[in-house]
């Protein structure tokens, strides 16, 4: 503030002010009635905004019952469900694996796009098995597989996990091989890198999604918590670094742009950071552990962390007729992703990963017809 705007201040006061001290001493009574009315006032508020407080203290208490009421008789409802469903001399896991293997597959363009996931997931694993390459089936595939024998009726997608050495192999036979392609780009909304394997076909929108992990050498638990402290330090920095840049204004952005090589940059120093605390190795000799890559998205509910005896040896599951590699401790991650992965989900209208306006476009719908026959012709 100016000299003078501070000059025109005083001014102002000065007006305001007693022109002596007699005069002052003649208002110091209505300035401690005025004081003792507010202080008064103010007393009533602090009271009132106690009482909002012991009200909503209430109405949180009142709303915990009523969502916990809720909760016993969703229990109950679904216990006397089962119990009814239930035949005689049957496991309950039997009542239940009977029920969803029984619920109708999906329809239409739904059930078209599947096939065509299905038949890229086939070649998929044709190309990982000419070249030595592991794999995982996980999260909604692997849940697919045990719980339906194939994919959920609501389900979209392929979901794979990968160990990074076997992904750099990946890579290069895809180089190799026009047929196919990798897709890679920055997903601003989830920060990861989105990395899928695809037809060459740019058309053809199916795909399947790869996350990569690392094989550790050192005590895994430590391992997958130090990971997961350095990814969300990692999405941090992205978030105050890029905040209003282009990659936040079109969040999907492909990997080799100026601003992906910058983020690039970024993920490199934090995976090396993740190197050395995880103790990351180059292959799978003498690992103890697996931990999830920092550039893939976080979990709902974290799976990890992952002993190496519940991912080797792969074992195999049966899915739509195929045969699809899984881990062998696969119950123990189904557990920690899910909870029950036997109960009856609620996202079943709610759970896409492609665009439906996309899927039902006449174009695409004969892309995926045309791609599907040449199997089957």
């Amino acid at each position: 503030m100016s000299f003078f705007s501070k000059l025109s201040g005083l001014k102002k006061v000065k007006r305001i002010l007693p022109v002596s001290s007699r005069s002052f001493h003649g208002y110091e009574g209505e300035f401690r009635e005025t004081l003792q009315q507010v202080s008064g006032q103010l007393s009533a508020r602090d009271a009132q905004i106690n009482d909002l407080r012991r009200e909503i203290g209430d109405m949180r208490s009142r709303l915990d019952q009523l969502q916990e009421k809720h909760e016993y008789e969703e229990d109950r409802q679904m216990m006397l469900f089962w119990a009814a469903y239930q035949k005689p001399g049957e496991a309950l896991e039997e009542t239940k694996l009977r029920f969803f293997r029984s619920l109708p597959e999906a329809s239409g363009n739904d059930r078209l796009f599947q096939k065509a996931e299905l038949k890229l997931f086939t070649e998929f694993i044709d190309v990982c098995a000419e070249h030595g390459i592991t794999y995982w089936s996980i999260a909604g595939t692997l849940l697919g597989a045990y719980r339906h024998h194939g994919m959920i009726p609501w389900d979209d997608d392929i979901d794979v996990l990968i160990p990074r050495d076997d992904l750099q192999r990946l890579r290069a036979a895809v180089r190799d091989d026009p047929r196919y392609r990798i897709t890679e780009l920055w997903d601003w909304n989830v920060v990861c890198r989105q990395i899928r394997f695809r037809l060459a076909d740019a058309d053809n929108p199916v795909f399947v999604d790869l996350f990569p992990m690392d094989w550790s050498g050192g005590d895994y638990r430590s391992a997958y918590e130090a990971n997961q402290l350095i990814r969300r330090q990692f999405v941090r920095e992205c978030r105050e670094k890029f905040a209003g840049t282009g990659w936040e204004r079109s969040p999907y952005m492909p990997v080799g742009q100026p601003l992906a090589d910058e983020v690039d940059a970024m993920y490199d120093q934090a995976y090396k950071a993740s190197a050395g605390i995880s103790h990351i190795l180059p292959d799978r000799s003498g690992a103890t552990g697996i931990i999830y890559g920092i550039e893939n998205l976080d979990e709902r509910r974290p799976s990890g962390p992952y002993p190496i005896g519940d991912w080797l040896p792969v074992q195999g599951m049966g899915f739509e007729g195929l045969t699809i590699a899984v881990n062998p401790g696969w119950r123990n991650y189904l557990s920690a992703m899910y909870g029950d992965y036997l109960s009856i989900p609620q996202d079943i209208h709610s759970h896409n990963h492609v665009d439906k306006r996309e899927i039902y476009s006449d174009k695409t719908v004969r892309v995926l017809t045309r791609y599907i026959s040449e199997s089957e012709g």
